[in-house]
């Protein structure tokens, strides 16, 4: 899979699911892969950077999706996934509010990539909570 190193990815642990950042993940762990319809765990057989370009990071209602088959978070920065879903409540529900009374949906666009709520929230975090913003 490929993924910038702040971002989370869905890893199989002990506890069962926990999200953490691509680049701590480590050779042995397992990342949960798309298999015939279904997430099944896949064991991380080599890690490598790469500098490549045109990495993007879409902003789903669910906060998560597939990124070359494997179960990743479409948040990057924070630490924990809750986090970014909880921040981004307001939002969806605005996406939700507006979809059903007027048809058109309050979700927005992404400018440079990134979606105004998460670049607003990621300034405040950086300036209120800096334990839980990777830079």
């Amino acid at each position: 899979m490929r993924a910038t190193p702040a971002h989370l990815v869905a890893v199989k642990s002990s506890t069962g699911l926990q999200y953490k950042h691509a680049s701590s993940v480590q050779t042995g762990e397992e990342l949960l892969m798309a298999v015939d319809g279904s997430l099944k765990p896949s064991t991380v057989v080599a890690v490598r950077r790469q500098h490549l370009r045109g990495a993007f990071a879409p902003l789903t209602l669910e906060g998560s999706l597939l990124v070359d088959d494997a179960a990743a978070s479409c948040y990057a920065v924070v630490t924990k996934q809750w986090i970014a879903q909880w921040a981004l409540a307001p939002a969806r529900l605005a996406h939700y509010a507006t979809k059903s009374t007027m048809g058109v949906s309050a979700w927005g666009q992404q400018l440079d990539g990134v979606h105004w709520v998460p670049a607003a929230l990621w300034q405040l975090a950086e300036l209120a909570l800096p334990s839980v913003v990777v830079q």
